[in-house]
C-alpha cells in the first residue's frame, strides 16, 4: 500500500477549484456558501472511464497492471543499475517495428505471433517477457532517448534524484530555491513549486517555514492588542515559548544502516555540490 495520502492530494486539488468557483459566486452575487468536500468523490472523479464502462455496459474491469486494453507492447521494464525501468507503449505498427529497430530485434518485427495490434496484445504477456530481456541491458535514459528519437512512446521511471535533476522541470524553474533561517543550519535549497505559470501574475517564491515561536508577537500584539509586557508574562509563565521546554536529541542511524535497513535506495555523498551547480542559490 502507497505510503502517500492520494485521496489527500486529489481532494486538496479540487478543494482549491471549489473555492475559487464559489469566490467567483460571491463577485457576481455578494453571496457566500458553503464548500463541502468528499475525498471519496473526489478521488472517484479521477477513474471515470471504469465507473462508465460498468454503468454503460455493465463491465468490471480487471486489474492489469502496466498493461492496456488494446496497446502491446505497453508497459514497465526492467534496465541496468538497481531498481532502474523504463515504460513503453506502442500504438500501432509503425511505432512496433521501430520499436524492433532500436533494440535490435529484427525476428521480432517478422513473427507472426506480433504482425499487427490485436496479435500482440494477444501475446502480451510473452512479449512482455521478451521486452525485459533485452532492456535490463540498456540504461534507461540512453533507451528512452533512442525510442523517443524514433517515434516510440517511452519515460523513465524516475526516482526522486532523476526528478530534482531532470532537464525539463530545471528549464521550467519548476523548483524555488528557498533561503532557511540561519538559526536552523540548513543551507538552500530546491522545493518543488507550482505546476502552473501565470503570465500577468508571477507567483511570489516560497518562503522558509517559519521558526517555532517567531509569530508570538505579531499574533498576540498586532492582531490581538496584547501589549509586550503581556506576552512577556505569558512567555516567563511557559505559556508561550520559542522552543520545545525539554529537547531531546534525535537519533539517526548512519547512511548506510539505514541503506541496510531498507528505508532509503542509496546516498549521494556530494548531494550539496550537486544542487549548489544546478540551483544556484
Amino acid at each position: 500500500m502507497s505510503e502517500i495520502p492520494y485521496t489527500d492530494y486529489t481532494s486538496g486539488e479540487h478543494t482549491v477549484f471549489a473555492v475559487m468557483a464559489a469566490l467567483m459566486h460571491r463577485l457576481s452575487t455578494g453571496q457566500g456558501q458553503f464548500v463541502d468536500i468528499s475525498q471519496t468523490q473526489a478521488t472517484s472523479a479521477t477513474i471515470p472511464e471504469i465507473l462508465m464502462d460498468y454503468s454503460a455496459n455493465g463491465r468490471t474491469g480487471n486489474r492489469m497492471g502496466n498493461q492496456d486494453t488494446v496497446m502491446s507492447p505497453h508497459g514497465c521494464y526492467p534496465c541496468q543499475g538497481d531498481d532502474r525501468w523504463i515504460t513503453i507503449a506502442v500504438s500501432n505498427n509503425q511505432e512496433w517495428q521501430a520499436l524492433c529497430n532500436v533494440l535490435r530485434q529484427g525476428d521480432w518485427a517478422s513473427n507472426s505471433r506480433f504482425e499487427d495490434d490485436l496479435s500482440r496484445w494477444q501475446n502480451r504477456d510473452e512479449l512482455d517477457g521478451l521486452i525485459g530481456t533485452v532492456t535490463h541491458s540498456w540504461d534507461a535514459h540512453e533507451l528512452m532517448t533512442a525510442l523517443q528519437s524514433a517515434g516510440v512512446a517511452a519515460g523513465v521511471v524516475m526516482d526522486s534524484q532523476d526528478l530534482l535533476f531532470d532537464p525539463h522541470l530545471v528549464e521550467r524553474n519548476f523548483y524555488e530555491v528557498v533561503s532557511h533561517h540561519d538559526s536552523t543550519g540548513i543551507p538552500p535549497l530546491p522545493y518543488a513549486g507550482r505546476p502552473w505559470k501565470l503570465s500577468r501574475t508571477p507567483a511570489v517564491k516560497g518562503m522558509p517555514a517559519p521558526l517555532m515561536g517567531q509569530h508570538n508577537s505579531l499574533i498576540l500584539e498586532n492582531m490581538l492588542g496584547k501589549t509586550s509586557e503581556e506576552v512577556k508574562a505569558l512567555e516567563e509563565s511557559g505559556i508561550i515559548g520559542y522552543g520545545p521546554t525539554t529537547p531531546r536529541p534525535v537519533q539517526r542511524p548512519p547512511m548506510d544502516e539505514q541503506i541496510r535497513q531498507g528505508r532509503m535506495q542509496r546516498f549521494e555523498s556530494d548531494f550539496e555540490e550537486q544542487v549548489k551547480r544546478t540551483f544556484p542559490a
